[in-house]
C-alpha cells in the first residue's frame, strides 16, 4: 500500500505535465546510455528498451568479467543468466553518472578483452 500510497503522492504533486516531462526526460536519457553502450565496440543490446530496464551483452568477450572489472571500479552491475548480459533497472540517478559508467564499461571490456585468454568469470546470475 505504501508504493501505491506515494506513487499517488508523486502523480498529484507533477500533475500530467509534470509526469510528461520526466518521462520525456527519462526516455532521453535512456537512448543515451543505449548509444553509448553500442558505440563499445563488441557490445549489443539484447533488446531495444522499452522502459528503463536496460540489458547489454557480448559476442566476443566473457560479460560476467566485464561485471568483475566493473565491481572492482565501484559499480554494481545486475546480471542476466539466459542470454548472458549485464542489465540495470535506471532512474534519472543514473543521468549525472552516465559518462563516467560508460568510460569505465568500456575499460572494462577492453581490460577483459586483452587479458581473457580463454578463461571466463566465476559469476552466476540467480535469473
Amino acid at each position: 500500500g505504501g508504493a501505491i500510497a506515494g506513487s499517488w503522492g508523486v502523480l498529484n504533486h507533477l500533475g500530467s505535465s509534470g509526469f510528461t516531462e520526466v518521462a520525456r526526460n527519462l526516455g532521453a536519457m535512456i537512448d543515451k546510455y543505449v548509444e553509448g553502450i553500442e558505440s563499445i565496440e563488441g557490445l549489443f543490446m539484447i533488446a531495444r528498451p522499452d522502459a528503463t530496464i536496460i540489458n547489454f551483452s557480448s559476442h566476443d568477450v566473457d560479460i560476467y568479467s566485464v561485471a568483475e572489472r566493473l565491481r572492482e571500479d565501484g559499480w554494481v552491475p545486475g546480471l542476466t543468466k539466459s542470454p548472458r548480459g549485464l542489465h540495470a533497472m535506471m532512474s534519472m540517478f543514473h543521468d549525472p553518472a552516465r559518462e563516467e559508467y560508460l568510460a569505465d564499461l568500456a575499460t572494462a571490456v577492453e581490460q577483459v578483452r586483452g587479458d581473457n585468454n580463454g578463461s571466463s568469470s566465476r559469476l552466476e546470475a540467480v535469473y
